[in-house]
C-alpha cells in the first residue's frame, strides 16, 4: 500500500472513530489536523397540490458530511470535505432504495491564506459560508458549495463596529462555441458585498448589501446541470439580521430578512423575492436544553432569482410563497432535532404544497 492510500485510509478509520468519540478522539489528533462533520436522519412528508398528480409522498433520507482542515503551514489552511448526496446535486441528503449503499462525492476543497489579520483568501470548491455572508436562505442555499475564488476582509472601525467586505468570483460549466465565433462568453458569478457588524453585550446586528453578477447567456441548461437560467441577472440583494440572547436567561428574540431584486434589463416583471424572519431561543443548538422556534414568510417572483437557486423545499424553488417554521432542541450536547415545516402557493394563492421535514443530527 503506497503512502496515499494509506493516508486516505487513515483519515477514513480517524473519521470513523471521532464519529463515536469525538472529544476523546479530538484530543490524539496532531494540531494541524482538524476533523469535523455530522450525521442527519430524516423523515420527510410531501402534500403535493401543485402538480398534475396532486399526490403525498413519505420518504426518509440520510447524510454524512466529514470535513477535513489542514494546516500544514502559518496562514495556510486546506479544508476537504466528503458528502452523500441524491438526485439534487447540491444536496448532501440521499434517499435510500431497498438498502442501496449510497455514494460519497466531494463538496468541497480548497486553501485559504490568511494574509493578515484583516484579510483572508481562499481558491478551490469552496465551502459554503466562506465566500460571503447570508443570514437566511432565499438566493443562495447552505449547501450550495461554489467553485473559485474569494476574498474577506474586515477592520474594526469604532468601538463596538466592524466593517467587512467579501468579494467572490465562481465559475460555471464550461461554454462550448460549436460556430467558432470570435466572442465567446464565459458563464459565471460575481459577488460583491460590503456590510456593519455591531456587538454590545448581548446585542448583535449586522447588515449587508450584496451586488451579484450571474452571467449566464448560452449556458448549458441540459438535465445534466443544475442552473437551468441561460438569461443573465443582476441582483441587488441587502440581508440584515439582529439578536438579544439576553432577554430571559441565554435566550432572547432573533430577527433577520433578505431582499432580492433582479435590475436585468431583459427582466421586465416578476423580478423580486424577500424572506422575513422572527424567531426566539438560544443562540445556537450546542446542549442539553438548547432550544430555537423561528417563523418566516417568503415570496419568490418568476424573474427574482436564476432558476435552480433557492430553497428547494420551499415550493421547489419555483415562484410561490408562504410560511416558514422552524423548531430545534439539543437532545444532548452534539445531538439535535430539528423540525421544519414550508407552507406554500403559487403567486396566486392557489396550487398548495406543503413539506414537512423531521431530522435527528449528531456533530462531531
Amino acid at each position: 500500500m503506497n503512502r496515499v492510500k494509506m493516508m486516505a485510509a487513515t483519515l477514513a478509520a480517524v473519521g470513523t472513530l471521532a464519529a463515536f468519540a469525538p472529544e476523546s478522539f479530538s484530543q490524539a489528533l496532531p494540531e494541524w489536523l482538524k476533523i469535523s462533520g455530522d450525521i442527519g436522519a430524516r423523515t420527510e412528508y410531501i402534500d403535493d397540490g401543485k402538480t398534475l398528480d396532486n399526490y403525498d409522498r413519505v420518504r426518509n433520507r440520510m447524510r454524512l458530511r466529514l470535513w477535513f482542515d489542514i494546516s500544514p503551514a502559518d496562514k495556510i489552511t486546506a479544508s476537504i470535505g466528503i458528502e452523500t448526496s441524491g438526485t439534487n446535486p447540491t444536496s448532501a441528503w440521499a434517499t435510500p432504495t431497498d438498502f442501496q449503499k449510497q455514494p460519497l462525492y466531494a463538496a468541497h476543497a480548497y486553501i485559504k491564506y490568511e494574509a493578515s489579520e484583516h484579510l483572508a483568501i481562499s481558491g478551490g470548491m469552496l465551502k459554503s459560508g466562506v465566500p460571503f455572508w447570508k443570514p437566511v436562505q432565499l438566493v443562495w442555499r447552505n449547501d450550495v458549495n461554489p467553485y473559485g475564488v474569494s476574498a474577506n476582509a474586515g477592520v474594526n472601525i469604532r468601538k463596538n463596529l466592524d466593517f467587512f467586505l467579501n468579494g467572490g468570483l465562481f465559475a460555471l460549466t464550461e461554454y462550448r462555441d460549436n460556430e467558432r465565433t470570435i466572442d465567446i462568453p464565459m458563464n459565471a458569478i460575481a459577488v460583491v458585498q460590503p456590510g456593519l457588524e455591531y456587538n454590545k453585550n448581548k446585542l448583535t446586528v449586522k447588515g449587508a448589501f450584496t451586488v451579484q453578477q450571474f452571467s449566464l447567456s448560452d449556458h448549458d441548461t441540459s438535465a445534466s446541470t443544475w442552473i437551468r437560467s441561460d438569461m443573465s441577472y443582476t441582483l441587488l440583494n441587502p440581508a440584515w439580521e439582529a439578536g438579544y440572547t439576553g432577554l430571559i436567561g441565554s435566550c432572547g428574540p432573533m430577527f433577520a430578512g433578505e431582499y432580492s431584486k433582479n435590475i436585468n434589463e431583459n427582466a421586465d416583471d416578476g423580478t423580486q423575492a424577500y424572506m422575513i424572519q422572527a424567531g426566539f431561543g438560544n443562540e445556537k443548538i450546542d446542549r442539553f436544553k438548547s432550544w430555537q422556534v423561528k417563523a418566516a414568510y417568503r415570496r419568490r417572483e418568476r424573474y427574482a432569482i436564476p432558476y435552480g437557486f433557492g430553497q428547494t423545499s420551499a415550493y421547489d424553488a419555483e415562484p410561490g410563497k408562504g410560511w416558514e417554521y422552524t423548531a430545534a432542541f439539543g437532545l444532548m450536547k452534539n445531538l439535535a432535532f430539528n423540525a421544519t415545516i414550508y407552507n406554500m402557493t403559487d403567486l396566486d394563492g392557489e396550487l398548495p404544497q406543503k413539506v414537512s421535514q423531521f431530522d435527528v443530527v449528531f456533530k462531531f
